[in-house]
This record gives C-alpha cells, structure tokens and sequence, in this order.
C-alpha cells in the first residue's frame, strides 16, 4: 500500500492483480493499474513488490515476477518500463532479480531493492541500466553485503537505508561508500525473524518496518547512528 500526500490510497490486490486508488471515506476504489485479461506484460502487474506514487500520480511498480520496474501514467492502459529487462532476471546492470521495494527520489531517481541479487540499485532518471549503491558483492553478513533486500528509503541527504531482512538489520549506506553502518539491529526482535518485511518512512525520518506475518509496525527514529524504538 501506498499513501500519497494528497490522501489517496492505494492498494495492490494479489487476487486480481491489479491496483486501485481509493480516496479516503469512499466505498470502492478506481483501477489505475493492471487490468485483467489478457496483454503484453506492460499491460499487466502480476508480483507487485513495490509500490511508489510521484507528485503528478504517476505509479511506480516494482514486479518480481516480471523483474522489472514499470511506470503507469495517469489514465494509461499500458505502462512504461523504468527498469529491469521484462521477463529476464539477471544480475547486469541492466537487469533485475525479483525487485522488491522502491523509492523515487526528489530528481525522479529510482531506488530498487534488486531482492536476489542482494543490492540495492539506482537508476537516474532516464537511464538504460542502473548503478550498484549498496550491495553487490554478494549475498552474505558483511558490512559490504546484504541478504535479501526488501525495502530500501532516501532521505534529504542522499543517505540510503536498507532493510536487510534475511540479516535481520537496517544499514545506512552513504553517497559513494563501500560498506554499510547497522543503524538498527532486529537480530533480537521477533518481528524481524519471521515472515517478508517492508519499510517506509515519514517526512521528520522517522522508519517505520512492518512484518507480514502480522506481529507489529515498529517505529525507529534515528539519532546520529543510535536508535530508539517503539512498538505500534
């Protein structure tokens, strides 16, 4: 699910693939995204893992069964592809392995949590193939690795945070370094051991991570490099 500023809701449903926009107090909601039927895979979601909505309503939609990310204008019957090569996973710069989580930065750069290849990529607006920012040197517990990223989220600053989940840990990757900072550690919390995870933030920084399985939100605040948290 996503919010966007204006107040509008939306929802990916995984049983008819497709997403709708709801406004707030409305009974039913829109199809913006995906219709059901038969097309060409830019015509469909099927695996949405993502889900990013830019100031003009334009739909950012990371697939990981796809392995793309797609972008769904206003009113559009087919979508855009951003990233990723549809339908071929793999581990260039120009492909994808089941994309998770994504963000869009204030210039329209594309975040993507690059799930089975255990990085985090950027794509400058535009691009044909992306840049390897956090990650990438294979999956592992390393400062310099990651296990299964599902969610990642940019701040002011350019500053990069990761949800690690398979290392149950946030690390915080700064503009050009190689290693990443454990900002929070969920080695100890039973939220982090179980189930798919996804984070999001709000407009003071404030992290929020969510566990699937149904256990609790929690809310991180971070202090230079510490945190406190609370359960929701």
């Amino acid at each position: 699910m996503f919010i966007s500023d204006t107040g509008y809701y939306y929802w990916y449903g995984s049983r008819n693939n497709r997403i709708q926009k709801w406004i707030n107090g409305a009974i039913n909601g829109s199809t913006v995204a995906g219709y059901i039927g038969t097309g060409s895979t830019l015509s469909l979601t099927y695996d949405c893992s993502g889900l990013y909505v830019d100031t003009a309503g334009n739909i950012y939609v990371s697939d990981a069964a796809f392995h793309h990310v797609a972008k769904w204008t206003p009113n559009a019957n087919v979508s855009l592809l951003v990233a990723g090569t549809t339908s071929v996973p793999g581990s260039n710069l120009t492909q994808l392995n089941s994309p998770k989580g994504i963000w869009l930065d204030s210039l329209n750069n594309l975040y993507i949590a690059d799930y089975a290849n255990h990085r985090v990529m950027k794509w400058i607006n535009g691009a044909t193939n992306g840049i390897v920012v956090a990650g990438g040197q294979g999956q592992g517990p390393f400062s310099t690795q990651l296990n299964y990223p599902t969610s990642v989220v940019v701040d002011t600053n350019g500053n990069i945070f990761v949800l690690d989940s398979s290392n149950q840990r946030i690390q915080q990757w700064t503009i050009g370094a190689a290693f990443g900072i454990t900002v929070f550690d969920g080695s100890f919390n039973s939220a982090f051991a179980s189930g798919s995870l996804s984070m999001a933030a709000d407009s003071i920084g404030n992290l929020y991570v969510a566990n699937t399985n149904g256990i609790g939100i929690w809310k991180i605040t971070l202090v230079s490099n510490s945190t406190c948290t609370g359960e929701t």
